[in-house]
């Protein structure tokens, strides 16, 4: 799952241990890059990195994330 334009939110944790009981395995990658130069970079890397504090965070989660 690729989530560039997407900053995940809480409720998304629940969707995807609903994709779970499918038996669908989602691995998330998530990246950083810490440009801060909108002409090479146009999506803040903070959303990328606030996203995978929220995912990784659920003790009980049936998803994979990687940075």
């Amino acid at each position: 799952m690729f989530t560039y334009w997407h900053q995940m939110k809480p409720e998304d944790i629940d969707r995807l241990n609903w994709l779970h009981h499918d038996h669908v395995k989602i691995t998330m990658l998530f990246t950083y890059s810490g440009i801060d130069k909108k002409d090479i970079e146009p999506y803040p890397s903070d959303v990328a990195a606030e996203s995978l504090k929220l995912m990784t965070a659920p003790r009980e989660r049936q998803h994979r994330t990687a940075l």
